[in-house]
């Protein structure tokens, strides 16, 4: 008690009038800082002393610095963005798929460009002699090829674009990573003394943030202060001051048929102990989630489908041709280069352990399609069930074809529908169904349980389809005739034109024209939703972001009213002490 105590009492209100006006500045000059959450200088009355008229206060200290942070506004964020950043990523990729596509005014489509092509097989019917009619039809089936080349690439290029952004998030993810660990360890270490790491709490916030923004991360705080990170919703990416990674790795399975081809990535996660797991199906959120959803699951399908669709008109058109004659009295040519067989070994497929060569092997030089008139368009597996037998499954339906249906080694085609497993004995066989002819044989061992080859006609077709050179050569071979040694006949070029109406596509059930129209429709319908949710989560993410500034962010007005207050009590506090040290004063002279 005393004047040197009110001098002391002075000291400490000043220091803690300083470190309030400190923190305000700071609170300023950070107010555009995205993620920053403003800070406040806590103040306590220190303890007072006993005296026998009672307590007397002793003064005010700064007990911490307390950050205004939601950490509820902040888990709901970090969730938000990993959702929007999937839907934009997918609409803007769908955006340019569009584009591609050309089915808007400008008429250069595959819409157009097909029922060109049947306006002018119609026009070649009414004069099945005339040179121009036939130039055009030829001209008309090459724009078509064309457009389906062009379409076909520029799709695939996409999926080699989004592939690429793909591994870029990949990089940036484990520099996040890196830094989410260095972050956690620098959090632990600064809060043992019991006060919170503002500034680096926010820093590790806006890494969060971004990593979900990437990954679709979730995070858990634990005692210690320290962020668990769980990418692929179970994999834990950063554990405290350590951080696995992920690594984008060739997939032979999934190979997109450019100029050279391009194996797309899987995306894996290593572990600290350098184990490996694939991920890549359990990433939906995040760029990286809604590239993978664009490029394996829109594109492919979108691909597919256009596939599909060429490989219907080159062998429902190749049919008919070839039953025709042209002018010259040539028959049994195409219109289009024919289709080919692809049988495609898993790249999960059994190999000699020593070797690491397959144990089997599809024999490409004997598989083959044998009629055209019996192709369905659907893709099929070939899967071992044991070392001695097999089935054959339709992929898309996943039924397994009976007996009825396979033929194996040349034998007969069975009348037991119930049948579905085949032999496979020997080092060979060879298996026909459904107009095609599959060979596989022993190669470095014997097949095991569950290898397999995928078997189509209709892959890289839309990017391959071309009109036969024979015909580009030579009109006169256009077989619009449908007898020999009549040219004026017009059956073989009316039964093409009449393909337009009749329902040779999707296993026979709808037309060309409707089922490219389906194709587009959903398409359209997949990036309009799409669309749809990217703003609607867009709106929520905002409405998040207003309601976490309201608790968390800067403003200025309220800043400037606090400098004030300090400054009075800055002033108050300094008057204060300019009278006790004059009062001091007084005393000693009086002494």
């Amino acid at each position: 008690m005393g004047l040197q105590s009110v001098l002391n009492l002075g000291k400490n209100s000043l220091a803690q009038n300083q470190v309030a006006l400190q923190t305000i500045a700071h609170n300023i000059a950070n107010a555009g800082v995205e993620g920053y959450s403003r800070q406040e200088s806590i103040a306590v009355n220190t303890p007072p002393t006993q005296h026998g008229f009672g307590f007397l206060g002793t003064g005010v200290r700064v007990d911490t610095i307390r950050q205004a942070a939601d950490r509820f506004l902040n888990g709901q964020i970090v969730g938000i963005k990993a959702e929007f950043e999937a839907f934009k990523a997918r609409s803007e990729a769908m955006k340019l798929a569009e584009t591609f596509l050309n089915e808007g005014a400008s008429n250069t489509g595959i819409s157009s460009s097909l029922v060109r092509f049947f306006q002018a097989a119609e026009a070649l019917s009414a004069r099945p002699e005339g040179a121009p009619e036939r130039t055009d039809f030829v001209n008309a089936a090459s724009n078509l090829a064309r457009v389906f080349n062009t379409t076909a690439a520029s799709l695939q290029d996409l999926q080699v674009q989004a592939d690429r952004n793909i591994v870029r998030g990949v990089a940036e993810m484990n520099d996040l990573v890196g830094r989410m660990s260095d972050l956690n360890a620098r959090i632990q270490v600064s809060e043992a003394g019991g006060h919170t790491a503002n500034d680096l709490r926010d820093e590790r916030q806006r890494v969060l943030e971004r990593m979900s923004e990437l990954g679709g991360v979730d995070a858990i705080e634990d005692k210690e202060g320290a962020f668990l990170v769980i990418a692929g919703r179970s994999f834990p990416i950063v554990q405290k001051g350590e951080g696995a990674s992920l690594v984008a790795v060739d997939n032979p399975d999934n190979v997109v048929g450019t100029v050279p081809p391009v194996a797309l990535k899987q995306v894996y996660f290593k572990s600290l102990g350098g184990e490996l797991t694939d991920i890549t199906a359990r990433i939906t959120d995040g760029q990286i989630g809604g590239l993978l959803q664009f490029r394996d699951g829109t594109i492919n399908r979108l691909l597919d489908d256009l596939n599909n669709l060429a490989a219907t008109i080159v062998n429902e058109v190749n049919i008919i041709h070839r039953q025709g004659y042209g002018l010259d009295g040539s028959t049994s040519l195409d219109l289009f280069n024919p289709l080919k067989i692809s049988v495609d070994a898993s790249s999960a497929n059994s190999r000699d352990p020593g070797t690491k060569s397959p144990n089997i092997q599809a024999v490409l030089s004997d598989s083959r399609i044998f009629d055209p008139t019996a192709l369905s368009g659907a893709k099929y597996t070939i899967r071992f069930a044991s070392p001695t037998s097999f089935n054959v499954l339709d992929a898309e339906t996943g039924l397994k074809l009976d007996a009825t249906k396979v033929s194996v080694n040349g034998g007969p085609f069975g009348t037991d529908a119930t049948v579905v497993d085949f032999a496979y004995a020997g080092t060979q066989v060879s298996v026909e169904f459904e107009g095609l002819r599959v060979t596989i044989q022993n190669f470095a061992g014997v097949p095991q349980k569950d290898d397999s080859f995928t078997v189509s006609i209709r892959k890289d077709a839309a990017r391959n389809i071309a009109v036969s050179t024979v015909i580009l050569g030579d009109i006169s071979k256009v077989a619009a005739s449908g007898q020999p040694g009549v040219p004026a006949d017009n059956s073989g070029i009316l039964a093409i034109a009449d393909l337009r109406g009749r329902p040779v596509a999707q296993r026979r059930s709808s037309t060309l024209g409707d089922f490219l129209s389906s194709i587009l429709s959903t398409f359209g319908t997949e990036a309009r939703d799409v669309r749809g949710r990217e703003s609607l989560t867009d709106q929520f993410a905002q409405t998040l972001k207003e309601a976490r500034e309201g608790v968390a962010g800067v403003s200025i007005d309220e800043e400037m009213a606090n400098v004030v207050r300090y400054q009075q009590n800055f002033g108050a506090t300094a008057r204060m002490m300019a009278i006790t040290t004059q009062l001091l004063n007084d005393i000693i002279d009086i002494v």
